[in-house]
């Protein structure tokens, strides 16, 4: 049965996709001379993983779908707030990043009702804490006095905050220019935020209930990266992007009785 490679993601919106590509081009000045390769990821591409899947079926990935929207019916928008950047393995970084705050907690729990639903229908538990953040480039070669002297030089936070009003799924293929990516659903996060059962500080941080879009709506600022990912498929992608996790993984690395790889990798 034919296999799909794909992954669940939260996007970024507007004015935060336009504040991490303006951090990422001062990054790029910044590098030019470094013997470090940064492969970067276009800002078209940006986002922040929920969860790898793997190579899956196409009636997984239906069954995902129709068992995630009980669970997303339930689902306040929750905030995200892009942070400082930094790198996966220190000793030998191989991912450059914003990392992704979430002072209330919100973000983290609905990526931990994702993954209890996921659990409930035979993928593994994540052996690592969940880390949001948004990959900015892959590295190859690194040299670290050069790393660590630009996550030195950049260390204010961005203090921009997306509203996650949406879960997406992707698919990811590689193709000989790099990754294509293709939207294959997307869930709204449809309660509002007045029940007393909202995650803690997502109604002071959401605002009044006339911010809220309506689930019917047409996409707005949330849905950039869906948006994007539509309307100008990136075939022009290097091979270092975002969902390229798996590096060789095979279809049923995500699953009971498989290994898996840590967070780092996986995004």
């Amino acid at each position: 049965m034919k296999t799909v490679r794909c992954f669940l993601a939260v996007n970024l919106d507007l004015k935060t996709a336009a504040k991490i590509s303006e951090l990422q081009q001062h990054l790029i000045k910044e590098t030019r001379a470094y013997q470090t390769k940064f492969r970067w990821v276009p800002p078209q591409n940006m986002h922040v993983t929920v969860r790898f899947l793997g190579n899956i079926t196409e009636p997984m990935i239906q069954a995902i779908k129709d068992t995630l929207e009980i669970k997303t019916r339930e689902m306040v928008p929750v905030q995200m707030e892009a942070g400082n950047i930094g790198v996966f393995d220190t000793e030998s970084p191989r991912v450059l990043y914003c990392s992704i705050n979430d002072p209330s907690g919100a973000l983290n729990e609905m990526v931990r009702q994702v993954h209890e639903v996921l659990v409930n229908i035979g993928f593994k538990e994540a052996e690592k804490p969940y880390a949001p953040h948004v990959t900015l480039a892959r590295l190859e070669n690194a040299d670290l006095a050069e790393i660590t002297k630009l996550t030195d030089a950049f260390r204010e936070p961005m203090n921009c905050i997306s509203t996650v009003r949406t879960l997406v799924c992707y698919q990811s293929d590689m193709v000989s220019s790099g990754v294509d990516y293709q939207l294959l659903w997307k869930l709204p996060l449809q309660k509002r935020p007045h029940s007393r059962s909202n995650p803690p500080g997502a109604e002071s941080a959401l605002g009044s209930m006339d911010e809220m879009p309506d689930a019917t709506d047409s996409p707005s600022d949330d849905d950039y990266t869906s948006q994007m990912v539509e309307e100008n498929s990136p075939s022009d992608a290097d091979d270092d992007q975002v969902m390229d996790d798996g590096d060789g993984k095979t279809g049923d690395d995500n699953f009971i009785g498989s290994d898996s790889e840590e967070q780092g990798e996986q995004e």
